[in-house]
């Protein structure tokens, strides 16, 4: 399972930051992570490749980034459209899209037919106490759901940060003592 790590004091510094600005208005920063473009007054963010306006674009061009940055980490991610589906051999499978002016990610899993709903519910309730970044609830159709909300910027090194949250929060699900009674297999 995954476990968050510390970051030593001095990977956290961003006081030696070099920018650079263009005539569009867009401003390179580089900060011994990566180069990182920011477009206009809004503080909106992606790759250097997406410095497009459009807001569809630019948060397709974020997804991209994203999918290729789990692909390096073993993910198998298919491209299905406005979403993403992810399987990994370790880590529990979920779909990335956009969503309020960023990228929801979320997974599903079954309910045992046995579980009761109130117990369910505490069940939710526990898991997302103890969650980093993620939330749990039953949906409409019954399914345990977890998701987490990223915003309309992508940074490997936050990214990995967030997604190191994911794994873990992922793994309080298999770790919890009522996840066999409380979900199918």
């Amino acid at each position: 399972m995954a476990k968050l790590r510390d970051v030593p004091e001095e990977e956290n510094k961003v006081n030696d930051t070099d920018t650079s600005e263009d005539e569009s208005g867009t401003e390179e920063i580089e900060n011994g992570v990566g180069r990182v473009s920011v477009s206009g007054a809004d503080g909106r963010s992606g790759t250097g490749e997406n410095n497009n306006t459009d807001a569809g674009s630019e948060i397709s061009g974020i997804m991209k980034d994203i999918s290729q940055h789990l692909e390096f980490f073993g993910y198998e991610v298919d491209d299905l459209g406005e979403r993403y589906g992810v399987k990994h051999a370790r880590h529990w499978n979920f779909m990335f899209g956009p969503a309020a002016e960023g990228v929801l990610f979320r997974g599903y899993i079954s309910t045992s037919d046995d579980a009761p709903a109130e117990r369910l519910l505490e069940y939710c309730n526990t898991l997302s106490t103890q969650a980093v970044v993620c939330r749990f609830y039953i949906d409409g159709d019954g399914d345990f759901t977890f998701e987490a909300w990223w915003p309309n910027f992508y940074n490997r090194r936050v990214f990995c940060t967030f997604l190191e949250a994911w794994q873990s929060d992922g793994a309080r699900i298999a770790a919890h003592p009522d996840s066999r009674e409380m979900l199918s297999n």
